[in-house]
């Protein structure tokens, strides 16, 4: 297992997860822990996101939802479909360089037709930035999600 990510009270991990005995998947597994003194009726954020992406099931670009799950009554998971590097890594990694002119509008229409997507199913992102703007893993390495 790989830590791939740790933001505020959220873990992402990597995760080899068996399926039918036949083959195994890699899955990304986000961990949420339960803010203290919160209510019972507390929903933590890592389920509404579950939700949208049961939303989003099948529409390009965007993760598979493995399942979700609460342990102990303190953390919740969620597994997904693992993704490639974010946008602000990506640049990072071209150093000074930068992207191409191509590549920029690529990236561009392609977020502008995931937020479209969002929009059309009533959601809103609210937090939209190359941090969060994920690429796929090969083959789908030119694509954004």
């Amino acid at each position: 297992m790989c830590l791939l990510a740790l933001v505020e009270l959220e873990l992402v991990y990597e995760l080899q997860e068996f399926k039918f005995i036949s083959y195994f998947q890699v899955i990304a597994v986000k961990m949420e822990l339960k803010k203290p003194g919160k209510s019972k009726n507390y929903v933590p954020y890592i389920v509404n996101e579950a939700e949208i992406l049961n939303s989003l099931q099948g529409r390009w670009g965007f993760p598979q939802l493995i399942g979700t799950w609460k342990i102990d009554h303190e953390w919740y998971g969620l597994g997904m479909s693992v993704l490639g590097p974010s946008l602000a890594e990506l640049t990072r990694w071209l150093g000074g360089t930068g992207l191409d002119w191509p590549s920029i509008v690529a990236i561009g229409s392609q977020v502008l037709f995931r937020l479209q997507t969002l929009h059309s199913l009533g959601f809103l992102h609210r937090d939209i930035k190359p941090h969060n703007l994920l690429m796929g893993l090969c083959p789908s390495s030119t694509t954004v999600s």
